[in-house]
């Protein structure tokens, strides 16, 4: 599950995920995003708050997932991850040669840091 607080004033959107991720979440997390998009032109960036990643439901919401992402890299700046979870916090590094977005990890209680992150030029 997927819950999305978007900041339309610093074009940003925390993700916190608390469940395995569904295509209804990937479907809105779409919908919100595309549309903010449509009106800004890019979104400057997203953190992803996963303290453990909880997996998909099924085999569609990853390949939902991985779509998001393939249509989305290059107009989203910059991709923050907090979490504890030793096998995310290796994802910025490998994900960094496919996606054009900059990645970035960080602690799972540095909320503060990630949106300075994400908000800087």
């Amino acid at each position: 599950m997927i819950n999305l607080s978007l900041n339309k004033n610093k074009g940003y959107a925390i993700l916190l995920v608390t469940g395995p991720i569904s295509v209804f979440d990937i479907e809105n997390l779409t919908t919100e995003v595309d549309q903010y998009i449509e009106e800004f032109g890019q979104l400057s960036g997203l953190i992803i708050k996963v303290e453990q990643f909880p997996g998909w439901d099924n085999l569609d919401s990853f390949f939902h997932h991985l779509k998001f992402i393939k249509d989305h890299h290059k107009v989203i700046g910059k991709v923050g991850f907090m979490t504890e979870n030793n096998l995310i916090s290796s994802f910025p590094g490998l994900a960094g040669h496919f996606v054009k977005a900059e990645l970035k990890r960080f602690d799972y209680g540095q909320m503060d840091e990630a949106v300075e992150w994400i908000c800087s030029n």
